[in-house]
């Protein structure tokens, strides 16, 4: 069958370097990461149209921070509800209005977004979509399905099909492909990869989006209802409507009457005194546990619930999905720019995995508390009970404890104290002012490199060494490393864009350790190396595991 062009399809590049499956968030985030760094790409999507609901709704502060890094944080801003965190509500042991349990998100430390939000997933998901089409004239293409693929030593051949099963053929030829495709992942399955349940019992949620009126309870609050005879979920959402959640034996409702007579009765069976006036859409699915073992094979890799899926507990899914493509988008650019050494791709699967698990695990240990009736409800509120559950609970869902220690990073000639962050930890914020003009550390690390702190008291001290150092730097590695010099007050001779003044010393006070040293923040806000003034080629040891040094790749040209 003849080929179908692109040349009369607006926002779509010839020659593409990555085939990107699936237009939901993590396809978004990745395409939009890969953009910024020059690469060329086409994202397919083989719904008819963008999705007009809300599937999932929540976002956590690590999430957040990402849309800072990458110039989106004040749109998302406009979208979301601020949600103070989540309510527990045990009505079968008639507890005292003080005594609920809740996770308090207002309590998150070092991050401007402190909070739980709440977004519509289709505003979330247009607004990545009216990103990409402002900054790069790019869009999604609906309609197009991918069937199959076939791998050469240096590219993919894949087969794709457009308006459905009657509908014309297109071969797309690209070095690398992307199943962002969900967890029912069309490219996962031609690949013929394991993707199975883990032990344990499935079980089934259904959900409605719903207007509501006369709750008694406040909307703010994502809502749980915790009894011997089921779970609830009730919260509001941005545009006036109300997600509301029901599983265990609350579900048999379902089987009893229509969708909005069964959401009712379980609300009423719980004195909420929320009354469904209308309702949106409802759904039920299967909650499932898996993590998959392969993230790459050959030059086809997967992204997001195309890898793993676990319990809404919490509401990690999307946020780590984002995630993931996050940390993969600056790999598979460096790789296609052959900025890095061959392995690099290694990296995403040895991180992310991790992280995988880190949220299967945290999502299980919410679930038990929820949903697992197995447990006296009098046992699961007493799980709330641990003096540690709160902290670790939040740190959990948010993110925020999510590290990549133990796989990356490095500390050299530097004594660092309990608790500060080390390599492989998130790279905090910190208000460096809070008057105009306003500065945070983060506005310095918002482009698509390396960022390396030069942290230097007094002023004077060491500047030779910093200047020398930020030429080789830029002789090495061009403008995939970034350098600032951090002091308390401006320094004489230094490029004034690569100066911050920090009069109160509050990123040494973030990070600990001496006031002279060195930090290396990664593209995705993690820290990778950490050391004294004196520690340079260990520095540059551990910059050549991403990047090729540009002296290296002239030598091997010629």
């Amino acid at each position: 069958m003849k080929s179908k062009t692109i040349q009369d399809n607006p926002g779509v590049f010839q020659n593409p370097q990555v085939l990107v499956v699936g237009a939901g968030p993590s396809g978004l985030i990745l395409c939009h990461e890969l953009l910024r760094r020059g690469i060329k790409c086409r994202l397919i999507e083989k719904k008819s149209h963008p999705s007009g609901s809300t599937r999932a709704f929540t976002l956590h502060a690590r999430t957040m921070e990402m849309f800072d890094h990458m110039g989106l944080a004040s749109r998302i801003d406009e979208l979301r509800e601020v949600c103070p965190g989540n309510r527990f509500h045990f009505p079968e042991l008639s507890l005292g209005s003080n005594q609920s349990p809740v996770l308090d998100f207002g309590r998150l430390p070092g991050t401007r977004y402190n909070y739980y939000g709440k977004v519509n997933q289709n505003d979330l998901d247009r607004a990545l979509r009216e990103s990409l089409a402002a900054n790069y004239d790019f869009h999604p293409e609906y309609g197009v399905e991918y069937i199959e693929s076939e791998q050469e030593a240096d590219l993919v051949r894949v087969k794709v099909q457009r308006g459905g099963k009657e509908g014309e053929v297109e071969e797309i030829v690209v070095p690398w492909v992307v199943g962002a495709d969900g967890s029912r992942s069309t490219v996962r399955s031609t690949l013929g990869l394991a993707f199975e349940q883990r032990e344990g019992n499935s079980m089934t949620m259904s959900m409605v989006d719903a207007y509501v009126d006369g709750f008694n309870g406040d909307r703010s609050w994502v809502n749980y209802y915790v009894s011997a005879k089921g779970f609830l979920l009730l919260t509001g959402l941005p545009g006036g409507k109300y997600r509301i959640y029901l599983a265990g034996d609350l579900e048999n409702f379902l089987k009893e009457g229509t969708p909005q007579e069964a959401f009712q009765r379980a609300l009423d069976s719980f004195d909420t005194g929320a009354n469904i006036t209308a309702m949106d859409w409802s759904s039920t699915w299967e909650i499932r546990k898996i993590v998959g073992e392969t993230y790459m094979l050959g030059r086809i890799l997967l992204c997001g619930d195309a890898t793993h899926v676990h319990s809404p507990a919490g509401g990690q899914g999307m946020n780590a999905c984002m995630q993931d493509a996050f940390n993969l988008g600056w790999k598979l650019a460096l790789m296609i720019q052959k900025r890095s050494p061959h392995n690099v791709l290694e990296s995403y699967a040895t991180e992310r995995r991790p992280i995988a698990e880190q949220v299967t695990a945290g999502a299980d240990r919410m679930h038990q508390i929820l949903f697992n009736a197995s447990i006296p409800v009098a046992d699961r509120f007493k799980l709330t009970q641990d003096p540690n559950w709160h902290d670790e609970a939040i740190m959990r869902i948010s993110a925020l404890s999510h590290n990549y220690r133990g796989v990356d990073g490095v500390v050299a000639d530097l004594d660092l104290a309990e608790g500060v962050p080390l390599p492989g930890d998130r790279a905090p914020d910190c208000i460096l002012s809070d008057e105009p003009p306003r500065m945070r550390l983060y506005d310095s690390t918002r482009h698509p490199g390396f960022t390396l702190l030069w942290l230097c008291e007094p002023v004077a001290e060491a500047k030779e060494k910093y200047v020398a150092l930020t030429q080789t730097l830029q002789k090495k590695y061009g403008r995939l490393v970034k350098s600032v010099h951090i002091t308390s007050a401006h320094a004489e001779g230094i490029n004034p864009d690569e100066i911050i003044v920090d009069r109160s010393q509050k990123i040494q006070l973030a990070y600990g350790g001496d006031k002279n040293q060195m930090i290396l923040v990664r593209p995705d806000l993690y820290v990778g190396f950490r050391g004294s003034h004196e520690a340079s080629e260990s520095l540059f040891d551990y910059l050549n595991k991403w990047i090729l040094p540009l002296d290296s790749q002239i030598s091997s040209a010629l």
